[in-house]
């Protein structure tokens, strides 16, 4: 016990590994973009403003880009530029280029997962085009329009057409070669803080695009998934039409191999 104790008093003496990083010397990372550059990446940053937010860390913003011929070393440029260092432990989304899905997103993906600070449930989103268009000026003071897509994604089970990917499942799926990955595509469909919206899902192979989905598509891979929610649905029959709202679902799947050809069965049970 005596040895325990004089164990714990040495470990109260040693320094710290890191210095301290004082609020003002940090420059805090709402969303990132990442397309591809001449010579690598381009990055694309929205970062908090205070000085123009309205009380709340979901608004006022402003933003940041630069190139690197890696992931990192556009961070680093972004570092460099903004006079601080950057802090993703707020970062609620990662929208990445529809170029940088047909190239592959493993890079993209390792860096912010590898990051200390990043947390694993930021949402990772395709952009139909470029994804820096997304984050394009001029942002409104209450709320900034990237991060109205993330609470739209909050509801995906009640929506019935759209998936939610997040940074630790993606970067799980794209250590198991076997597994397939798929990330909700987002698009401007208008302006202001409604002006994003999620447009289909995009389907990945180990980690390049190989797919696309419509939102009717979508729905089918939620009841795959065993991830509807609460959503409505219609079915017609001649010129009739029944509207139905799903409280609960359950999907079970049997697989069978018939000729060498695998087939799935999926029974689907509603309340």
């Amino acid at each position: 016990m005596k040895k325990i104790g004089l164990f714990i008093l040495f470990l109260l003496f040693l320094p710290g590994c890191m210095g301290p990083v004082q609020l003002n010397e940090r420059a805090i990372v709402q969303a990132a973009a990442i397309d591809t550059a001449a010579e690598g990446y381009l990055l694309t940053l929205q970062l908090f403003d205070p000085e123009s937010a309205s009380g709340d860390a979901t608004s006022g913003g402003k933003i940041l880009s630069c190139e690197g011929r890696t992931v990192y070393e556009a961070v680093r440029q972004a570092s460099m530029r903004s006079g601080q260092e950057l802090f993703f432990g707020h970062t609620k989304l990662i929208v990445l280029g529809e170029d940088v899905a047909k190239n592959g997103i493993s890079e993209a993906v390792s860096y912010f997962n590898g990051q200390t600070g990043s947390r694993p449930n930021i949402d990772i989103l395709l952009a139909a085009g470029k994804a820096a268009d997304l984050f394009e000026q001029p942002l409104d003071s209450t709320i900034l329009p990237v991060l109205s897509t993330r609470m739209l994604l909050e509801d995906y089970r009640d929506n019935g057409r759209l998936v939610r990917t997040q940074l630790r499942g993606l970067a799980g799926w794209l250590e198991d070669p076997s597994a397939g990955a798929y990330l909700p595509i987002a698009a401007r469909t208008g302006s202001g803080s409604d002006g994003i919206g999620i447009v289909g899902t995009a389907l990945l192979c180990e980690d390049t695009l190989s797919g696309l989905m419509t939102p009717e598509e979508t729905r089918g891979l939620l009841w795959i998934l065993n991830e509807m929610g609460k959503t409505g649905l219609s079915v017609e029959k001649g010129e009739q039409i029944a509207l139905f709202q799903v409280v609960s679902a359950n999907t079970r799947i049997k697989t069978d191999l018939q000729q060498g050809s695998p087939k799935l069965q999926l029974t689907v049970t509603c309340t």
